[in-house]
């Protein structure tokens, strides 16, 4: 079954409402077609258009009360080693596990849970390009929440609905998004490359096709490295 990292958007009214950047890019389909073109689907981070989540959000929520409109939260930072840290322009190679204002998961690089559409999970960590610009089912906080960590590192950020996913009920690829409300974000960061993919693809070359082909061959062998 092709995977999709798309997240699906459910709302009860046909008012046009304020979406924030991310939001906007997920759900416009030429944005994952461009993302996947065959010369990207050799590396885990462009396994990009993962999972469709076929649920609707039926109930209405409330915003939850937040951080400063365009700011993120660490909530928790442990540093990692070496010299080399996360910058605009770097590439990475990221575990992440996000989960909505209930602390339930929506979207996952570790597996272990079934997609909203019935399928298993799969183990895969995942490329962000940070200068690449918008990734379909990557916010902007989670870019901004990666800069300055180092390999090894591990980070817990709270992200507000404007560098979130908006004001819209959304699926992601394993739960629910309430519209309006704060998502958390836990970061650990494998590799980091400011010269390109080939040094973050190193001895895992069989770890990450994405789409159909679900290869996730030596994912798990996969140590921090820089």
């Amino acid at each position: 079954m092709k995977s999709s990292r798309q997240l699906t958007s459910h709302t009860k009214s046909t008012t046009k409402t304020q979406t924030s950047r991310c939001k906007r890019d997920v759900l416009h389909k030429f944005v994952c077609e461009a993302y996947s073109e065959p010369n990207h689907a050799q590396y885990p981070g462009f396994e990009l258009c993962r999972r469709s989540a076929l649920v609707s959000v039926v109930a209405v929520f409330g915003a939850s009360p937040a951080i400063a409109a365009d700011e993120i939260e660490v909530v928790s930072d442990e540093e990692g080693f070496g010299d080399k840290t996360i910058r605009p322009y770097s590439l990475t190679l990221v575990h992440f596990v996000g989960r909505n204002r209930d602390g339930e998961i929506f979207d996952s690089t570790r597996g272990g849970l079934k997609y909203l559409d019935g399928g298993s999970g799969v183990y895969r960590p995942y490329i962000i390009n940070l200068s690449g610009g918008p990734v379909p089912g990557i916010c902007e906080g989670i870019t901004k929440g990666l800069l300055g960590m180092k390999v090894g590192g591990k980070r817990t950020v709270r992200v507000p609905p404007s560098l979130g996913f908006g004001q819209a009920d959304l699926n992601g690829p394993y739960g629910a998004i309430p519209g309006g409300s704060d998502v958390t974000y836990e970061i650990e960061v494998l590799r980091i490359s400011n010269n390109g993919p080939d040094s973050l693809m190193v001895g895992i070359s069989n770890c990450g096709l994405g789409g159909a082909n679900q290869q996730d061959s030596g994912c798990r062998d996969i140590v921090p490295q820089l």
